[in-house]
């Protein structure tokens, strides 16, 4: 009976192993850097303007593929071959300006004139709102004036021509 029970465990501590080893090289698989991690972050310089992951042309795009691999096959990281790059072709073979320096108002720019319409808009509803309200209480109104006669004459008028309208 003791057999039986150990060889069982034997099977479970087998399949947790393999588990596990499983595991590990899923994890080292994940985290290995690819071709494509660096190619998604420039631009092609064949003329297409592409992302150079998605350019399949051959004058620029196979070539540059080819060297970011070789790159990765030296042991380079993805900084040090983006950095290579743009030590051959400066920031614009770069899909997004880096976040310093002057580039860094490509980053602002965007956000800060959209808070600056928000703010020019809340402005100028403000004013309107206040220059253009709803009446002012030392105007006189249109019925304000008229005696009850005059008013009725005008309520039966706008009644007469609301029902002469045709829809």
């Amino acid at each position: 009976m003791n057999t039986f029970f150990e060889l069982r465990k034997g099977r479970y501590i087998l399949v947790a192993l393999m588990l596990l080893a499983a595991s590990l090289s899923v994890t080292a698989e994940a985290g290995a850097l690819k071709m494509g991690d660096v190619a998604k972050e420039l631009i092609c310089q064949c003329g297409c303007n592409n992302v150079l992951g998605v350019c399949e042309m051959t004058g620029w795009a196979v070539p540059a593929k080819e060297l970011i691999q070789e790159k990765i096959d030296q042991g380079l990281n993805k900084e040090q071959v983006l950095a290579y790059f743009v030590e051959e072709y400066g920031t614009k073979i770069l899909a997004a300006p880096p976040k310093r320096g002057f580039n860094l108002i490509a980053w602002i720019m965007p956000f800060a004139v959209i808070g600056a319409g928000a703010v020019l808009i809340l402005l100028l509803l403000r004013v309107w709102t206040r220059a253009y309200g709803t009446g002012r209480e030392d105007e006189p109104g249109p019925l304000e004036g008229m005696t009850e006669q005059e008013v009725t004459k005008y309520k039966k008028a706008m009644r007469d021509e609301i029902k002469s309208w045709k829809y």
